[in-house]
Formats: structure tokens, C-alpha cells, sequence
């Protein structure tokens, strides 16, 4: 079952995602989830799709399969451990900026469609598979 886990400030937007799923989606949002809680999700996880933040890592550490939405964030930063993720990424000219707020439009992320996020899990949960 697909579980967000919303950070500071993401509540609205989780809770709409949530509530547009077709399937059901459990949302962490009230209490939000302690860092442990979000350690043993992840650790017990089949897939984690999330942007370059602490999950990812905490992913990465614990062998989860992680698809991971990056844009402003500079990738040559994080490339370790690639065997268990794909990081899905568009080539703009103003990224990677490292900014925390996009003064333009954000395309680094607008333009990552679900259609790559989910043939990129496909991907990982097909090797995941045994045998």
C-alpha cells in the first residue's frame, strides 16, 4: 500500500494527492512521522520514490530500491551507491542551481513526468524480484 510521508510544509499537497489516488494512499500527516518512524518505513519498504532528501539516503543505507526526482540539487554530489536507484533528472540550463525556492518556473522538476517515475520503479522492482 503506498504511504506518504509528507515533510514540513507538505501536508496540503499530500493530503490532495491522497484524496485523488484511485487506489488508497495512507498519508503520515497528523502527527507527521519521527525520524524513526520514516527510518523503519523505509527499511521495510519494496520502493521508495522521493526527491534528493534524508529518505533517499536513509534508502540507500538500508538497500532500499529508490527512484529519485531530482532538479535543483547538483547529482554529483550524491553519486554513490547507484546500483539500487535511478535518479531521474532534466537537463535545464539553470540546474542544477541549488536554490531552495525556483525564481522562474521550477522546470527541473515540472518537467519530470510520472510516466519516467513509473517505468523507473518497473525497472527496480523487476531486478528486486528473486531468481
Amino acid at each position: 500500500m503506498p504511504i506518504l510521508a509528507p515533510g514540513p510544509g507538505e501536508v496540503p499537497i499530500a493530503k490532495r494527492i491522497a484524496g485523488l489516488s484511485e487506489k488508497r494512499i495512507v498519508c503520515l500527516d497528523d502527527p507527521p512521522p519521527s525520524i524513526a518512524a520514516v527510518k523503519a518505513l523505509v527499511r521495510r519498504a519494496k520502493l521508495l520514490l522521493t526527491n534528493d532528501t534524508g529518505p533517499r539516503h536513509i534508502a540507500v543505507a538500508v538497500g532500499t530500491p529508490v527512484v529519485v526526482l531530482m532538479g535543483p540539487t547538483d547529482p554529483r554530489h550524491t553519486q554513490q551507491h547507484m546500483e539500487r536507484q535511478r535518479v531521474l533528472r532534466e537537463d535545464v540550463d539553470c540546474s542544477p542551481c541549488q536554490l531552495k525556492t525556483c525564481p522562474i518556473d521550477h522546470r527541473c522538476m515540472t518537467r519530470l513526468s510520472p510516466e519516467r517515475a513509473i517505468a523507473a520503479a518497473q525497472e527496480l522492482i523487476v531486478e528486486s524480484l528473486p531468481g
